[in-house]
């Protein structure tokens, strides 16, 4: 077995979406085509994905463009750019979800206006892949390549311990992709401390202290038959197992950056929406 899968990590995933502004519908003003026959009437949707940076297998994904106050539009899907052979969707709102099994293949969208001769045009062209990756025991886990990256505060807003920037190299490990739900948290450890918001098996579970983290990686890597990596009593990891553990710093941050060098791996602000 190689280090690779020998490496287990469970993280909290943070997924962050920049939201697209509103185009306002605007007819060409032409006279020599008063009714808007040849010349388009609306503007062109600007589309958008939750899933910039990959979705995973049998995860659902959203496709979505802002309102330019038409009544209908067509999408399309396509194995490829070109989008031969497609067949386009018609929807009445502005967005779509999708899920898709294929690891590795990229789907490309794109949308108009649905109204005949008066139609936008086609939007921008979005993809998605379907991130490669492993589940088990119900938790979907996804390589994160080797690499180096350069940790610390980088903007100079954060506090005096993130300082100062020092390069990391990381060898790849294996990391799980969403937070751990509270239907696996109670499924290893019998229990669900979740009680006062948010409760459910589909949920991520909270009111979970550093050891009681710890102690799920620990019952979790004996359900497979793997080695622990936390000693009980001290609680320190022995990286040489093969079992489950929580994520360094070093690794969370390098996955959380996703090799941008900004505030957040979408940029340096976030939308107010």
């Amino acid at each position: 077995m190689s280090n690779l899968i020998k490496i287990r990590i469970l993280v909290v995933a943070l997924a962050l979406t920049a939201l697209t502004c509103q185009t306002k519908k605007h007819p060409f003003d032409n006279p020599l085509d008063p009714e808007g026959d040849v010349f388009q009437g609306y503007s062109a949707p600007v589309l958008s994905t939750n899933a910039p940076s990959g979705a995973p297998p049998d995860g659902e994904y959203e496709v979505y463009w802002n309102d330019v106050a038409a009544s209908s539009y067509l999408l399309e899907e396509a194995d490829d750019s070109t989008f031969t052979n497609t067949s386009p969707i018609t929807v009445s709102v502005e967005s779509k979800n999708f899920t898709h099994t294929s690891e590795g293949k990229t789907y490309y969208y794109r949308v108009k206006t649905n109204t005949g001769n008066k139609d936008s045009g086609w939007s921008n062209t979005v993809a998605v892949t379907i991130i490669k990756g492993t589940k088990i025991s119900g938790i979907q886990f996804v390589t994160i390549p080797s690499g180096a990256f350069s940790m610390g505060d980088l903007q100079g807003v954060g506090y005096s311990d993130e300082l100062p920037v020092h390069d990391v190299t990381l060898s790849s490990f294996e990391m799980s992709i969403y937070e751990i739900t509270q239907g696996q948290y109670k499924s290893v450890m019998g229990t669900n401390p979740a009680n006062s918001y948010g409760v459910g098996d589909t949920y991520p579970v909270y009111y979970v202290s550093w050891y009681d983290a710890m102690e799920f990686c620990n019952k979790l890597s004996d359900t497979e038959g793997l080695e622990r990596c936390y000693n009980e009593s001290t609680w320190a990891c022995d990286f040489g197992k093969n079992g489950y553990r929580l994520p360094t710093e070093a690794e969370w941050e390098y996955a959380c950056r996703a090799g941008t060098e900004t505030m957040f791996y979408t940029g340096n602000t976030l939308s107010s929406d």
